[in-house]
């Protein structure tokens, strides 16, 4: 058995399965949804990469029995999740579908027994890991986040944490507060740390990680078919209710726009994703769309895509999205962290309003330039962010335990 990455293989050719199939229990209190946000983007991609190289994945959800967020019967949307088998502990499996049929009869949850999204994991959540586990050879266990560090650690398998951003550097607004202290505990007791940005890694290991960290960039995207038809003057921003980027939004708005609708009133922008409800009320030629099916179409007639963050931590996937999408991006500082190596390749830096206006303005006063620079970030990001470079490291890991 080598590290070596396979081929990525067509659905017909992963029917004959290697020697040694890899089996990886991904843990996650959610579904890792392609549309599910940035973080669900991610860890899909990630499960769907290993899916592609011939890797079994089981995603084990873990849900509180009084959860009533979760109707008695459900489906598991098909987007995004083939060739991932969902065990969720209690739940009895008919079709397609899921049923939890004591929601039936209680359907209010129990304060004192739910547990939040971000909070420390419980014993209970120990006890389905472990059962998992024992039912199914894993070559080893991936969990979603920090905090489910220690249902899954001290079962005999490989332990890597997927851990989307530094918690404790983002704690104002978040469920729960962690300090960087019991961060780095909880990290120390996986066997192996992805953090998403070189940015992150240092983070973390400043905190006090002795385990190993590992960089595990999102991936781009598979590139959209080309497009002859130029963009309009329009930009774009793409983001989830999550605070910074309301605060990114509120800043573009109050003191970006204006200089930007001054010098070219015919400019538009459109924004996508549940930041759209912290806006309450739109300035002149801003869009607020909410959350929308395919951001596909906002793309294709954007010329410029936005990222005006002004603290976060974590890779920034909505510039990676936009640069999938072949489209040249303004970001301040923040939003650039980890993929600093994309400035003056289809996209700039701007920290001050007025800057950050002037690169905007020149990429929607010149859609056609604006094209050629989109393809630029696009080429310079597949060096690095092809799914084979980033995702290498869970491979390598994996073929190292299995030895």
């Amino acid at each position: 058995m080598t590290g070596a990455i396979p081929e990525a293989r067509s659905h017909s050719a992963r029917a004959a399965r290697p020697e040694h199939r890899y089996r990886v229990l991904f843990v996650s209190r959610k579904l890792p949804f392609a549309d599910g946000g940035g973080n669900g983007a991610y860890a899909n991609d990630l499960l769907q990469w290993l899916v592609a190289r011939g890797a079994a994945v089981d995603c084990l959800l873990l849900t509180e029995l009084d959860d009533s967020t979760i109707p008695p019967l459900w489906s598991i949307p098909q987007k995004g999740m083939s060739g991932i088998r969902v065990i969720n502990p209690g739940a009895f499996r008919v079709g397609d579908r899921y049923l939890h049929p004591w929601r039936f009869v209680r359907r209010k949850p129990d304060p004192a027994r739910a547990v939040r999204t971000t909070a420390p994991s419980v014993a209970a959540e120990r006890v389905a890991v472990k059962q998992a586990v024992s039912r199914g050879k894993y070559d080893a266990i991936l969990m979603n986040y920090l905090w489910l560090a220690p249902a899954c650690a001290g079962h005999g398998v490989t332990t890597l944490a997927l851990t989307h951003d530094v918690w404790s550097d983002r704690a104002a607004g978040a469920e729960y507060v962690y300090t960087a202290d019991e961060e780095a505990a909880l990290l120390n007791s996986a066997d192996h740390v992805l953090a998403i940005s070189p940015y992150d890694a240092t983070r973390f290991e400043q905190m006090g990680v002795s385990k190993p960290v590992h960089v595990l960039y999102k991936a781009l995207a598979a590139a959209p078919p080309e497009d002859s038809s130029p963009p309009s003057a329009r930009c774009l921003f793409v983001g989830s209710g999550y605070g910074p980027n309301a605060e990114g939004l509120a800043w573009f708005l109050e003191k970006v726009w204006p200089i930007v609708l001054e010098e070219l009133p015919s400019a538009h922008l459109d924004v996508c994703g549940a930041v759209c409800g912290s806006v309450k009320e739109a300035p002149l030629n801003v869009h607020l769309h909410g959350r929308v099916a395919d951001l596909g179409e906002f793309y294709h007639r954007a010329a410029v895509a936005i990222v005006p963050l002004l603290r976060g931590t974590g890779l920034k996937i909505k510039l990676v999205e936009a640069v999938s999408y072949r489209k040249p991006v303004v970001s301040t500082s923040i939003g650039l962290q980890g993929i600093e190596q994309l400035i003056g390749h289809g996209v700039d830096r701007a920290d001050a309003a007025r800057d950050f206006a002037t690169n905007v303005l020149r990429h929607l006063s010149d859609p056609a330039s604006a094209g050629r620079e989109g393809l630029l970030a696009r080429r310079e990001a597949e060096r690095f962010l092809s799914s084979d470079t980033a995702y290498a490291p869970v491979w390598e890991i994996m073929s190292t335990s299995a030895k």
